[in-house]
């Protein structure tokens, strides 16, 4: 199994986040998780990434509870992340900025930097050409040595999504990634998560609220509502579930 939430229960004193999710997650596709404001979405993601820990459940990666996961260490455990609001650093370069997020794949520490002088240089410049093999995927290249906080707005998604995969991760996590942007740079979103999914070999479990995209991109689709998952199918099966149209449509729809 390659990501699986097994009766997923989260609380906020009397606010119950999730309610029993279960659901599992196929590598190598596209899989969106849509729902009203509120309905829990970016918790899913939270606990998942380890930001928030559970009550009840598990949540499996390649056989592995996550949940017994230190939060520094899930990078390591080939995951991915982007943010809706995103945190680059603006006085920094593009290439800087995803730098930092291959640290995990640089351990270091000031004796291996005196003694292993020659390794470590080489895992440095290994670690630049990583850099420009992701921004060469995304499209951004030419921005490399560019102040990333003076970049577009669309720009400045690519990086943070570009940060997320220097880990080389099997699964990326997009939350909100059309948020701010136009329909043509929401439209030419969709074709680089493609892109990634394919060049990458990459898993990608996205949030988003821009129905066209998701519908366009998306292999499989999970629905939640109130914390509670009400439905999980391809495109063409979640247009037409009755509880979906309830849901972002009221009840008298």
């Amino acid at each position: 199994m390659f990501l699986e939430f097994d009766e997923v229960t989260l609380r906020f004193s009397g606010l119950v986040a999730l309610k029993g999710v279960s659901l599992t997650v196929n590598e190598g596709g596209i899989f969106a998780i849509i729902g009203p404001n509120g309905a829990g979405k970016s918790t899913m993601l939270n606990c998942l990434s380890r930001i928030y820990t559970p009550q009840q459940g598990a949540i499996r990666f390649l056989g592995e509870n996550l949940l017994r996961v230190a939060p520094d260490r899930i990078k390591a455990c080939g995951i991915g992340r982007s943010f809706q609001n995103m945190e680059l650093f603006s006085k920094m370069t593009v290439e800087d900025n995803l730098l930092v997020g291959y640290h995990c794949a640089l351990p270091s520490n000031p004796f291996s930097e005196a003694v292993g002088w020659y390794k470590a240089r080489s895992r440095e410049r290994e670690a630049r050409e990583r850099v420009q093999r992701v921004l060469e995927s995304l499209g951004i290249a030419s921005y490399s040595r560019q102040t990333a906080g003076n970049l577009p707005y669309g720009i400045q998604k690519k990086v943070d999504v570009g940060r997320a995969l220097m880990g080389d991760p099997r699964l990326l996590l997009l939350d909100e990634p059309a948020a701010g942007l136009n329909e043509l740079e929401t439209e030419e979103l969709g074709h680089w998560i493609s892109d990634i999914k394919r060049a990458m070999k990459t898993t990608v479990v996205m949030i988003e609220h821009d129905m066209n995209l998701v519908m366009s991109i998306s292999d499989r689709i999970a629905v939640l509502d109130f914390g509670e998952l009400i439905a999980v199918g391809t495109p063409v099966e979640i247009r037409q579930d009755e509880r979906v149209i309830r849901a972002y449509l009221g009840q008298e729809a």
